[in-house]
């Protein structure tokens, strides 16, 4: 029974510091401030794909044939797959 009992302490003792354990206030704001800067470049990256949405989307109401229109809608696809490509 000592050995179960020895045992016993241990896990009481260990569930105990678990409970105490908390994250400094520190490592929080260090780790918000790491979320926040990732979220400023999603929207950044977010804007500039929708330009260049925009840009493409201008230069194929500009284009005066179909075979340029798919032409325009290619480059549009491949530079958009490049922009999302981390």
């Amino acid at each position: 029974m000592d050995a179960v009992s020895d045992a016993m302490e241990v896990i009481d003792g260990a569930v105990a510091a678990l409970g105490e354990t908390t994250v400094s206030k520190t490592v929080f704001t260090e780790t918000k401030n790491e979320l926040a800067q990732v979220d400023t470049e999603n929207r950044t990256l977010i804007s500039q794909t929708a330009e260049s949405v925009g840009i493409m989307a201008g230069k194929l109401n500009s284009a005066p044939d179909a075979p340029n229109q798919f032409g325009s809608v290619a480059a549009l696809n491949v530079k958009v797959t490049k922009s999302l490509l981390p």
